[in-house]
């Protein structure tokens, strides 16, 4: 209950506000970059508000985590769809990057980092999802059982890198931090504890990619 609405420091209806105006904002920048990203930004939009507001509310089920990630995923989207500009003669054209493999392939591999990263975000909470009535793995599960399907699948999520990298020190990379953040995330019981080794293995994805 440290958020801002369950610890009262934000009023519901001020949040109902700044969620519209969010909402209309991001649709205005949307639609000056293009088409596509207006799309994307309409069904972001949309994902928001079934995982958040009644009566569906998705948030309360235990494959809510998926909605996390598909958002975050689609946003990616927003960034690679931007258009570069080129001058030809006396005008400037837009160009629109294509669909490729290996864009889609960046696009599930944060779909499921997300998915599973949102997943584990709901041990801070276990106390207050099990009095509210919250599906998710820890309050089917259990605490402990819920740490370990967690853990198991944070290992997993930590070697989604090698889909795109597979030399041996790739391997040896993806392998050291998801033991070391699935050992300190059951240590410690908290979900920050994936963020130092993820932070890690994010900067040795980017300095690869480079």
């Amino acid at each position: 209950y440290k958020r801002a609405l369950p610890s009262t420091l934000m009023d519901k209806k001020v949040a109902k506000e700044l969620a519209i105006i969010y909402g209309i904002i991001s649709l205005f920048l949307t639609f000056a970059l293009g088409k596509n990203q207006f799309l994307i930004a309409i069904i972001c939009i949309f994902l928001g508000i079934i995982y958040s507001c009644p009566p569906l509310r998705l948030r309360n089920y235990v494959f809510s985590p998926f909605i996390i990630g598909l958002g975050s995923a689609l946003s990616y989207l927003i960034g690679y769809f931007s258009p570069n500009y080129i001058a030809i003669k006396y005008s400037i054209e837009r160009i629109y990057p294509s669909l490729t493999p290996e864009a889609i392939l960046f696009f599930f591999i944060i779909l499921i980092a997300i998915s599973i990263g949102s997943m584990v975000k709901d041990i801070d909470d276990y106390e207050g999802d099990l009095k509210a009535g919250v599906k998710n793995i820890f309050t089917i599960y259990g605490l402990e059982k819920g740490l370990k399907i967690t853990s198991t699948l944070l290992f997993l999520s930590f070697l989604t890198p090698l889909l795109l990298f597979n030399e041996i020190y790739d391997f040896i990379a993806c392998i050291v931090t998801a033991s070391l953040t699935v050992l300190l995330l059951n240590k410690i019981k908290k979900y920050w504890a994936i963020f130092p080794f993820y932070f890690l293995l994010l900067f040795y994805v980017v300095a690869r990619w480079l």
